[in-house]
């Protein structure tokens, strides 16, 4: 068995995992970064679609071949009722992960970070409640890490998580999202992705996202499916404004995800453990934009780790994402919402997409308890 010694070991090469792999090497950290998947960036399970307003807090320029498509807004449809939000927090871009992964996992290994894809995490050994080695395979070839610190960044379903005894995740804790890019659709704009909000899913929404003149992303997300999401989809796609704009497309590549709704860790720090990305549920609600979060974040849980200033992570995430905060809060909000049934949860979702997550409106929205929201649908 071949053994390595490191100061920061870095489970999981997405966005949150490279741009830690990346900081860490940067603050002279030597620095492991693993990835079970064969290929980085592939498969893609991603709506693939980030906000503009993340960009300028990344720890990097993105290269301008990132940015696809670049969108004016969000729009919003349930019903007959539309709503464009666009300003703010609401433009942003297409972006093709698995080109983006690549990207920011070179930089890593630019940086001076060491890459194993293949590798498998099997066990943690822990002395004292402290990680002090991580068993991999690689590519069938049994390695033993030997870390300083270790940032988990291995997604919703965290490995390191279960390892040391936090997975406890429960109903509304993850949502399931069945997603298709789709080629030969006829959009109606290019400059806004769709969010369409009925009983074709419960306690959920479907979208569609441009990824160019005649592909888009498509599909529907629950965090309380009440049934499989494959039928919720094809119920999704006999939408009329659906319909009209994807009828006769052709499903070409699937990505569908689990992701992180609830939040299940009581900290972002755990011994000599620090958790970013998916693992930490560090997106924006209430349609789970964690791409630019998890580098911005991630670039966070690396230097923290690099310099031994695991005190400071959550600190140091609450400064430069407090959007965290708001998706935590509005999190409550929506699991209330989803206690309602049939039209009455779809009209409090679209008042919750198309109002309330506007950053300008929502410290004021969110003084509101979860009771004084109830009473406000059963007033309406």
């Amino acid at each position: 068995m071949k053994e390595v010694n490191c100061d920061v070991l870095v489970i999981g090469c997405g966005p949150a995992g490279a741009s830690a792999a990346r900081a860490a090497a940067l603050a002279g950290a030597k620095t492991i970064v693993v990835d079970k998947r064969a290929e980085i960036g592939v498969p893609v399970a991603c709506g693939e679609a980030i906000g503009k307003c993340y960009l300028e807090r990344l720890p990097f320029k993105l290269p301008e071949s990132q940015l696809l498509l670049e969108m004016d807004g969000i729009r919003v449809i349930y019903g007959n009722n539309k709503v464009d939000k666009t300003g703010g927090v609401w433009p942003g871009y297409a972006v093709n992960r698995e080109e983006f992964d690549k990207f920011v996992a070179q930089e890593a290994v630019k940086a001076g970070a060491t890459l194993f894809t293949s590798a498998e995490l099997k066990s943690l050994e822990l002395d004292e409640g402290e990680v002090s080695s991580a068993l991999f395979s690689v590519s069938g070839v049994s390695l033993k890490a030997i870390p300083r610190f270790v940032v988990a960044a291995d997604g919703v379903d965290s490995k390191v998580m279960k390892e040391l005894g936090l997975f406890k995740r429960g109903e509304g804790d993850s949502g399931e999202i069945y997603s298709w890019e789709m080629k030969g659709v006829k959009l109606d704009s290019l400059k806004f992705d769709q969010i369409f909000l009925g009983d074709f899913v419960n306690a959920g929404y479907g979208y569609i996202f441009p990824k160019s003149s005649d592909s888009a992303n498509v599909g529907v997300g629950s965090i309380l499916p009440s049934e499989p999401m494959e039928k919720s989809f094809e119920k999704f796609l006999q939408h009329p404004e659906v319909k009209r704009q994807v009828g006769g497309a052709v499903k070409v590549k699937e990505k569908s995800k689990t992701a992180p709704f609830g939040y299940v860790l009581d900290s972002l720090v755990h011994g000599n453990v620090l958790f970013t990305g998916d693992a930490a549920n560090q997106n924006i609600k209430p349609f789970v934009e964690g791409i630019l979060p998890g580098v911005i974040c991630g670039d966070l849980a690396g230097k923290a780790a690099a310099k031994n200033k695991l005190k400071q992570y959550e600190k140091m995430v609450e400064e430069a994402m407090p959007e965290l905060e708001f998706s935590k809060q509005l999190t409550e909000l929506m699991l209330a919402v989803f206690s309602f049934e049939g039209e009455k949860q779809d009209l409090i979702l679209y008042l919750l997409s198309a109002e309330l997550v506007a950053q300008e409106q929502a410290p004021g929205l969110l003084e509101k308890s979860v009771e004084e929201l109830r009473a406000l649908v059963k007033r309406d």
